[in-house]
């Protein structure tokens, strides 16, 4: 195998042209400098540059962790929670613009717990009203890695159009908070220590106490 000097041309999202439609330019990226370019590191290191240039695009906010953002539209429902369920819409391109996966090619939207997506998505997703649409400029670090995921490379840097459709609780979540609360007010009780301003928990009821094995 040979290292190779290859210079790389990449396609640089940016929000909207003078006439306000959506488009996307081709500019030059970097040299991917003694590196294979196939391998993960090439990869990362075209992430990152394109990461650079990409910031200085019309509307593209810069997160601390890395990743970048912009508004497509602002939705007017609730935010999800850390432990919440989300149903969302999304598109997953590379950054040369290769689509790697589509959520409207499945019959149903698509449903993950907050607690199993990417690092990105859920940076995005808990500043995301129901109804909203982000376009997410995902460093590899908080998306799959060096080592990647089926059909994403090690060390991509990923695009996502992200729709957050609905959100609801998790009942195991929800199911599990409730018990330890109830657990807590009984053993309180049994102390003597219940505290009867009901600071312990907005709408649990002593009566449901005979709940708890």
């Amino acid at each position: 195998m040979c290292c190779l000097l290859t210079f790389v041309t990449c396609s640089c999202y940016s929000l909207k042209n003078k006439n306000g439609t959506e488009q996307l330019k081709d500019q030059p990226i970097f040299w991917t400098d003694g590196l294979q370019e196939d391998s993960s590191e090439a990869r990362a290191m075209r992430g990152a540059s394109f990461l650079k240039q990409n910031a200085l695009a019309e509307g593209v906010r810069r997160h601390r962790s890395g990743m970048q953002s912009s508004i497509m539209k602002e939705g007017k429902g609730a935010f999800p929670g850390v432990h919440d369920i989300v149903t969302v819409k999304y598109k997953m391109k590379t950054i040369e613009g290769t689509l790697l996966d589509d959520s409207s090619n499945d019959n149903e939207l698509a449903e993950f717990r907050m607690s199993d997506v990417i690092g990105g998505w859920k940076e995005a997703l808990v500043k995301m009203r129901v109804g909203s649409e982000w376009r997410l400029f995902i460093p590899p670090h908080l998306a799959y890695g060096d080592e990647g995921l089926a059909q994403v490379q090690g060390g991509q840097t990923l695009v996502y159009d992200l729709e957050l459709a609905g959100v609801r609780e998790d009942s195991k979540v929800t199911q599990g908070r409730r018990l330890r609360l109830l657990k807590r007010i009984k053993a309180n009780k049994i102390k003597g220590t219940y505290d009867k301003s009901g600071s312990s928990g907005p709408g649990l009821l002593l009566d449901n106490l005979d709940l708890i094995e």
